[in-house]
């Protein structure tokens, strides 16, 4: 299995169903909403960086389950 990039991360989260609510309103899309869109950018920034050959060394581990590089930032 490949480690998820920026995009994949993203279309994972179009894809859920909404239930994420803030000041009483339904978010219907937290990748484009005012109110979220800022952490999820900040999310996706780390899996950019887990992509980066200077970074990934910070933005991965080795997962002791499988073996394999994966991703180690807060999504």
């Amino acid at each position: 299995m490949t480690m998820r990039n920026r995009e994949a991360y993203l279309e994972s989260l179009r894809k859920m169903r909404p239930n994420v609510y803030k000041f009483g309103k339904l978010i219907e899309d937290v990748t484009t909403d005012q109110a979220t869109r800022r952490v999820v950018e900040s999310h996706a920034r780390g899996f950019d960086a887990a992509h980066d050959s200077q970074k990934e060394n910070i933005f991965t581990t080795i997962s002791s389950l499988t073996g394999e590089k994966m991703f180690a930032g807060p999504a």
